[in-house]
């Protein structure tokens, strides 16, 4: 009886043990395939076994390889960071600063209050597949330079985008950081900013436009890459980008197919899914062009500021600009991504409301009245001072009434 109690015991710890193997030698087998199955994946990208002993000046070429422990690039002995924003976590302003929470997204879009608590070498969480942290790469790689275009930034959020890309890139790899400034007026983005990059002992260098190239330059390329439907939403925006000859781009389409990259399309629906709950597609515009005073004749101009700012009537320069007028369906009266507002101290550019589309503006063709619907004004022009405000409406007074002029690029 005892004999046979012990072997039953034996086999019941058998048997649990088989248990707990099975699955985990199964892992491995299937672990074992999947590496190997990548390396032929990425062997094939790369050139493959018969590549293997070609020569690139004079050395045999290397390939990426999976690897048991971590990649060659990626950080050791990495230190856990703690204080505002660490690992990518939010980070908020105490209650009494909420003034400055306010004036810094009123001026900037975002807030730049917020970012300045936070730290220059801020740590993110890696949210890469757990495989990406094994690959060796080659290390004979050619250096990059990376560019990065930017108009009236913030200065914390633009410096903390340059320390990122020099704490996560191989040193030997990055040839530089050029920082082009399409022609800000921020007095931080000029001296303090010179001075801040000299700690970095050429690899930062900074290059000013002389005159601002950027919204409709600098996007419409990208813009040539969306479905129609992206592409509406963007020239509703940018009325001139789609007079813009882009030139001959055959080049980097066809790169694109060879690589298989994925569409634009693709791309909104995977990647940043949630882009139009924060910035839906504008209404088509009724109106666009240069808003012009039928009494004087000039213009309405951002006047080159940034919001909150009061607008002024300039000479009508008709290269559009600060001076190319939007007025949707919806009713937002705006000037390239910023929105005209107004309230008791006159016209005012305005960073537009997150989230909305809308506006209170409303435009009369027959009388030539531009009219506020919630104050129930009118946008008038004084005679005397040129100043901009909301009027009384009144059908025989020319400075109350304006006029849309469409215009076509000059470049």
């Amino acid at each position: 009886m005892r004999v046979s109690t012990i072997r039953s015991g034996r086999i019941c710890r058998l048997a649990l043990c088989l248990l707990v193997l099975l699955p985990l030698l199964y892992l491995l087998a299937n672990w074992s395939d999947h590496h190997k199955r990548v390396q032929e994946a990425y062997h094939t990208r790369f050139g493959g076994p018969k590549f293997a002993h070609q020569r690139l000046e004079g050395r045999p070429r290397e390939v990426p390889k999976l690897v048991d422990g971590l990649g060659n690039f990626e950080p050791k002995d990495v230190k856990p960071r703690s204080g505002p924003g660490e690992n990518g976590e939010a980070h908020s302003l105490s209650p009494d600063k909420k003034h400055m929470s306010d004036a810094s997204e009123m001026e900037y879009g975002m807030n730049i209050a917020c970012s300045d608590e936070i730290s220059m070498h801020r740590s993110v969480r890696d949210t890469r597949l757990e495989e990406c942290r094994h690959w060796d790469y080659p290390f004979d790689l050619p250096r990059t330079s990376v560019i990065i275009v930017f108009h009236n930034e913030g200065f914390s959020v633009l410096m903390r985008t340059v320390h990122s890309v020099i704490d996560r890139s191989p040193t030997h790899m990055l040839h530089e950081i050029i920082l082009v400034d399409d022609f800000s007026d921020k007095e931080n983005l000029r001296s303090q900013l010179d001075e801040y990059v000299l700690q970095f002992k050429g690899l930062v260098k900074v290059i000013r436009n002389k005159e601002r190239e950027g919204l409709i330059r600098t996007r419409s390329r990208g813009a040539m890459e969306a479905t129609d439907t992206h592409k509406e939403y963007f020239y509703t925006r940018e009325p001139l980008a789609r007079y813009l000859d882009m030139g001959d781009i055959s080049e980097q389409l066809a790169l694109k197919k060879r690589l298989n990259c994925k569409s634009f399309q693709w791309f909104m629906d995977h990647i940043a899914y949630d882009v139009y709950d924060k910035f839906p597609g504008l209404p088509a515009n009724l109106h666009w062009g240069e808003l012009r005073s039928v009494a004087s004749d000039g213009c309405l101009d951002s006047m080159g500021h940034q919001p909150p700012a009061i607008m002024g009537l300039t000479y009508c320069h008709g290269g559009g600009n600060n001076q190319l007028v939007r007025l949707n369906a919806a009713g937002q009266l705006g000037v390239g991504e910023r929105c005209v507002e107004a309230d008791r101290q006159g016209i005012k550019l305005a960073v537009c409301r997150l989230g909305t589309v809308d506006g209170p503006w409303q435009y009369n063709e027959h009388t030539k009245h531009l009219m506020h619907r919630v104050h129930k004004k009118c946008m008038a022009l004084h005679p005397a001072t040129q100043q901009l405000s909301l009027g009384h409406c009144d059908v025989n007074d020319s400075y109350q009434q304006w006029w849309f002029k469409e215009i076509r690029p000059r470049w």
